[in-house]
């Protein structure tokens, strides 16, 4: 059974202009990397937000993985520890939610 992983993003507020859209730039392009990080992942998506809205999530990923296994596979890859780790120093809050098909 297939499972979906969606995870959303908020920077922080004061963190604003031309740094903060540079740093979720940099950010979603190394989420991007992970998409072929693992075998089992049937769909990667990085979205960053386009409206502004400070109440809005900046950074969204929409992933769909083979199976739980894929799934953990993924999430214990070094790649994904390591963004994982780095994105815990830049976000103000993470949301996630993972669902079976």
């Amino acid at each position: 059974m297939s499972v979906h992983h969606i995870v959303l993003w908020r920077f922080p507020v004061d963190q604003n202009g031309p740094n903060l859209a540079t740093e979720i730039e940099r950010t979603a392009e190394m989420l991007r990397e992970c998409g072929t990080a693992t075998a089992g992942i049937e769909r990667f998506e990085v979205g960053i937000d386009t409206t502004g809205n400070a109440e809005n999530a900046q950074l969204t990923l929409v992933s769909k993985f083979l199976d739980a296994n894929a799934l953990k596979t993924y999430i214990a890859h070094p790649k994904h520890q390591a963004l994982s780790a780095q994105l815990k120093t830049l976000v103000r809050e993470r949301l996630v939610c993972d669902y079976r098909d």
